[in-house]
């Protein structure tokens, strides 16, 4: 029997300090097992009604692949979309418009204030600690929404507990097995999840 916890709390203050680390890039190796796929430059597209858009073709999708079909994965970064599928391999994936792209930066990565260094090319750190795969994120968030896809009988634990109120909305769904979700900011949604939940939000709703 599934068994769901929705834990919630409602906090409410006068002044919120919003802090975000400090982000310096080095020159080192780039990073291992990214793909890019590169596009001509931005054409806005508008139709008949004036109504401008922009297509798919405008973007750059960068891909980060990680062999791993079970265990944990402990995900601490905002903006980020979870998917379970039937696969041996933890794909991050991110799309960004191709004039956002700084050529001269290639081959250059993130070095936060910590220490810790953007080995995927999308701004996140992932590291494999015995059975254990951390996701971290490194500096500011992407203003795009990284696209996780992994093993659906793999484990998760979300932690985002900083005071960001732009975080977008978590959205987790095809999973098999035990979800623990802890953030202050932003919606959590919920879809086809079978294993137990435990879900703690501060300023959000939960939707499953």
């Amino acid at each position: 029997m599934k068994s769901i916890i929705f834990l919630s709390a409602i906090i409410l203050t006068h002044h919120l300090a919003v802090f975000s680390q400090q982000v310096k890039t080095v020159y080192v190796q780039p990073a291992q097992n990214v793909r890019v796929v590169p596009v001509k430059k931005v054409r806005v597209v508008t139709d008949s009604l004036g109504k401008s858009t922009i297509p798919d073709s405008a973007f750059v999708t960068k891909e980060f692949r990680f062999k791993k079909s079970s265990g944990t994965i402990v995900i601490n970064s905002s903006n980020v979309s979870i998917e379970g599928y039937e696969g041996n391999e933890v794909i991050f994936t991110l799309k960004v418009l191709s004039e956002d792209v700084d050529e001269k930066a290639v081959g250059l990565v993130k070095l936060s204030s910590s220490g810790t260094i953007d080995n995927t090319g999308i701004g996140l750190n992932v590291l494999e600690k015995n059975d254990q795969l951390e996701v971290k994120q490194v500096g500011k968030p992407n203003e795009s929404t990284v696209v996780i896809r992994l093993p659906k009988k793999m484990r998760i634990v979300y932690v985002y507990n900083k005071s960001d109120w732009s975080a977008d909305e978590l959205k987790i769904k095809n999973i098999e097995n035990e979800i623990e979700i802890s953030k202050m900011y932003g919606d959590v949604q919920l879809e086809n999840i079978t294993g137990p939940l435990t879900v703690k939000t501060i300023y959000g709703s939960v939707d499953a």
